[in-house]
């Protein structure tokens, strides 16, 4: 969902979200009970524990630092979502690692 929205070019077909360690209880509860979300070992919304501690920058509070996105996106080796990694990459990654 997160590639979606930076790139506006793929459409999600899973969900993943991570959730802060020490509140992830009732975030997990309020958010089934909101959605009437039941535990699915087959089903398309994915939840984590959340393992960074950093202000994400930018102007996207809410979704996970960018090199994550890439990386959850190549992990998947689907054609699409390498697409969708390349783009992000260009786009948010490369000049972050620009040594000049």
């Amino acid at each position: 969902m997160a590639a979606d929205h930076l790139t506006h070019y793929l459409k999600p077909a899973a969900c993943t979200i991570y959730l802060d360690p020490k509140t992830q209880g009732k975030t997990l509860a309020a958010l089934a009970a909101k959605n009437k979300l039941h535990a699915d070992p087959e089903g398309d919304v994915e939840f984590l524990e959340r393992f960074w501690n950093f202000t994400v920058p930018g102007n996207r509070p809410n979704l996970v630092p960018s090199v994550l996105i890439y990386a959850d996106l190549l992990a998947t080796l689907d054609p699409r979502n390498l697409e969708v990694a390349k783009m992000i990459r260009e786009r948010y990654l490369d000049h972050a690692y620009d040594p000049k």
